[in-house]
C-alpha cells in the first residue's frame, strides 16, 4: 500500500496519517511505503523520521496494489488509474464546492471520516463514489489523570504557564488575546507557528489553562482533548470541528470573539478545585472514546471491508 506524504510541519493532518501508516504496518496485511511529495519540507522532529520507513524514489501509482490517501493528493492520481483506493477525510472542506477538495469525492475510493458530522457533509453532496465510514479519532494523550511524569510534573495549581495559547489557526485574535492578558498581570505563551511535537506537549504540560483557537471550518480539533489528556482546564471557541466538547462539561466554549474568548479565559483561571476535577471526570470519559487502541481496531474491521470486494 503506499501512502503519500507533504511534509511541510507537523500538525494534527499529518500525525494522524502517521498513525494510519502505523496501523497499517502492524495489520500484517499489507508492506506500507510512503512517497515523499516534491513540495515536501521534512523536519527533524517529525515522526517520518523513522528509519524503518520505507521511501519511494518515485511515485507510480499503477503499480500499487492499493493506495492511501489524503486532502490534496489526488492529485498526483491519473483519472484512469483505477488502483483501489483508501481515502482519510479530515476536513468538512471535502464538502464545500468552492474548494479543490470537493471535486476528489467523484473518484472511486473507500473512505474513512475522523467525525459524524463530515460524514453527513459529504453524503449531502450526492457525488461520493463508494462508501464511507466514520472511525472517530484517536490521540496518543491518554492519561486524563495523570499523565507521565516527563509530560506533567507539576499539579494544575502549581504550572508555571497561566495560559498557553495555542493560536497558529487564528494568529489575530490569539495575539490581541494575549496582550489583553499580559496587561493584567497573567503569564502567558503564545504560540502562532509550527513548533516541534515535543515543544508543543510541554508547553501544555507546563500550563494551567489552555486556549486552543480553531479554524472557522475543519474536521475535528485535536488540541483541546490533548490538553485535556494533559489535566489542563481548556478554553475553546465553538468554531469547526468543535462539536464533540460539551460547554461547561468538557471545557470553556464561548462565541468566537475576542471578548467572549477573553472573558472565558478569566473564568477558566478563576475555576475551584471542585470545577477542575469535573472537567477532568469528563474528559476522561471523552478520551475513551478517542484513544488509539480503539482508533485501531475499528480501522482494522474497516480492512476487512476494504478488501471484501466492495
Amino acid at each position: 500500500m503506499h501512502f503519500v506524504h507533504q511534509a511541510r510541519a507537523l500538525n494534527g493532518a499529518y500525525l494522524k496519517l502517521w498513525h494510519y501508516f502505523e496501523y497499517v504496518r502492524r495489520s500484517g496485511r499489507y508492506s506500507p511505503s510512503v512517497y515523499l511529495a516534491p513540495d515536501s519540507i521534512l523536519q527533524p522532529t517529525t515522526t517520518w523520521t523513522d528509519p524503518t520507513v520505507r521511501w519511494l524514489n518515485e511515485w507510480d501509482p499503477y503499480r500499487s496494489d492499493r493506495l492511501f490517501l489524503t486532502a490534496f493528493n489526488w492529485r498526483v492520481v491519473p483519472e484512469d488509474c483505477a488502483t483501489p483506493a483508501l481515502h482519510l477525510v479530515q476536513s468538512i472542506l471535502h464538502a464545500d464546492p468552492d474548494n479543490e477538495r470537493y471535486q476528489f469525492l467523484r473518484r472511486r475510493a473507500f473512505r474513512i471520516t475522523v467525525n459524524p458530522a463530515i460524514t453527513d457533509a459529504i453524503n449531502a453532496t450526492g457525488i461520493v463514489n463508494g462508501p464511507v465510514v466514520t472511525i472517530p479519532i484517536g490521540t496518543d494523550i491518554q492519561r486524563p489523570n495523570g499523565t507521565d511524569a516527563e509530560l506533567s510534573p507539576w499539579t494544575v495549581e502549581s504550572r508555571p504557564i497561566d495560559v498557553f495559547i495555542a493560536g497558529k489557526k487564528n494568529p489575530e485574535v490569539a495575539l490581541v488575546v494575549a496582550d489583553a492578558l499580559r496587561r493584567t498581570g497573567v503569564s502567558v505563551t503564545c504560540v502562532t507557528d509550527n513548533i516541534p511535537r515535543p515543544d508543543f506537549l510541554s508547553y501544555l504540560a507546563r500550563s494551567r489553562v489552555v486556549l486552543a483557537l480553531p479554524f472557522v471550518k475543519e474536521g475535528f480539533f485535536l488540541v483541546p482533548l490533548e490538553a485535556i489528556g494533559i489535566g489542563c482546564v481548556v478554553v475553546c471557541p465553538d468554531g469547526g470541528g468543535v462539536e464533540y466538547y460539551e460547554r461547561d462539561v468538557h471545557l470553556f466554549k464561548p462565541q468566537y470573539n475576542v471578548e467572549a474568548v477573553l472573558d472565558s479565559v478569566n473564568r477558566a483561571l478563576a475555576s475551584s478545585a471542585a470545577e477542575i476535577e469535573a472537567l477532568r471526570s469528563a474528559g476522561a470519559g471523552l478520551l475513551q472514546r478517542h484513544d488509539l487502541q480503539r482508533e485501531e481496531r475499528q480501522f482494522r474491521a474497516v480492512l476487512e471491508l476494504f478488501e471484501s470486494g466492495w
